[in-house]
């Protein structure tokens, strides 16, 4: 019974400092593969960051990366960091955010072509970025995000690669 209640008052706590839910969608580029020069792309990116406090969010995150041959479906949770809060106290219509992360890979090929997944050429993820901000109203932002993807467990190409997508961000 103890459990439940300290569990009950965690989420209750965690509600009442909340921030709330936000919104991200995005397209721009797959840059480079680091391991490899091959492959510049497109990439397609939408998220959704749940905020705990003005500084610290949780981010769950797909991307789709179209890469000659190559398909890249990517889906990670991530730890997501307000930096701008911890650098100035005055409100700025600025923001520069900092995300962090693990999830899985699946890269469709002309050797791996299936739709499956945990088949194929899947990969465990770690995910860095940067992502600056730029307010428009109370409730959208322009973004800028830039993704560094290290893959493990890979016979691709496609183990180290950056991603640089620009969107836009609503909060509800």
């Amino acid at each position: 019974m103890k459990k439940l209640f300290t569990l009950v008052g965690i989420v209750l706590s965690a509600n009442a400092f909340a921030q709330g839910w936000n919104f991200q969608a995005g397209i721009g580029g797959h840059l480079w593969n680091i391991s490899e020069s091959v492959g510049y792309g497109l990439s397609v990116n939408a998220g959704t960051t749940y905020d705990f406090n003005k500084v610290v969010g949780a981010r769950l995150d797909f991307n789709y990366d179209f890469v000659g041959e190559e398909r890249i479906k990517r889906a990670g949770l991530q730890a997501n960091f307000h930096l701008m809060p911890l650098l100035t106290k005055a409100p700025s219509k600025f923001g520069l955010d900092f995300h962090t992360g693990l999830g899985w890979a699946n890269n469709s090929n002309a050797l791996y072509d299936d739709g499956y997944y945990f088949r194929g050429d899947d990969a465990w993820n770690r995910t860095f970025g940067l992502t600056p901000t730029m307010q428009l109203n109370e409730k959208t932002m322009l973004t800028l995000d830039f993704t560094l993807n290290n893959n493990k467990k890979t016979e691709s190409q496609m183990k180290n690669y950056a991603n640089a997508i620009f969107g836009i961000r609503r909060s509800f």
